[in-house]
């Protein structure tokens, strides 16, 4: 019988560098991102291996972790990168193709969130579901319970500020 820690390194001995091609897939051949997604894979795996039993199969729950892992890290990467960037710069949606790419995007994204950490806090919080959340402003409405008059307002001065700050942001939903 094996000890917690000689499965562990047995599993990642075997399976490693099938998790890693997988998110090399879904990172689109970023490899730091492919690193720290396979690290967080694995450190589940630890915390989970010890109540799996020798019957369970590691390298489809492994497939499967990884999988999840990845889409929800792209669904956090891109609605901070893609809805924001978009929103506020005007651009259209572009593949993004290497590393280059992606360090621009994420350098982007920052800026973004860094803009929208200096709003006032009510602004700040409409925005943010506006811009990165893709909210509409009945759904901001009903999630704050505000008036949509006051809504309307707060993405006023939040727009305005924006500008001030050197971001354009498009005049959807008003």
């Amino acid at each position: 019988m094996q000890s917690p820690d000689q499965a562990f390194a047995r599993a990642y001995e075997l399976h490693c560098q099938r998790v890693l091609r997988l998110c090399l897939r879904y990172g689109g051949g970023s490899l730091a991102w492919a690193e720290d997604v396979t690290h967080d894979v694995f450190m589940r795996l630890m915390k989970h291996l010890p109540s799996m039993t020798e019957k369970e199969d590691v390298e489809g729950w492994l497939v499967t972790v990884t999988t999840r892992l990845c889409l929800k890290r792209l669904q956090r990467e891109s609605s901070v990168v893609g809805r924001a960037l978009l929103k506020l710069s005007g651009a259209s949606p572009v593949a993004v193709s290497g590393p280059d790419e992606i360090f621009e995007l994420r350098e982007s994204a920052r800026q973004v969130l860094e803009a929208l950490r200096r709003l006032p806090a009510r602004e700040r919080v409409v925005m943010t579901l506006l811009l990165t959340e893709g909210r509409s402003q009945q759904e901001i409405c009903a999630t704050l319970g505000f008036s949509k008059g006051y809504v309307s307002k707060l993405v006023a001065r939040g727009r305005a500020l924006l500008e001030e700050l050197g971001w354009e942001v498009g005049d959807d939903d008003a």
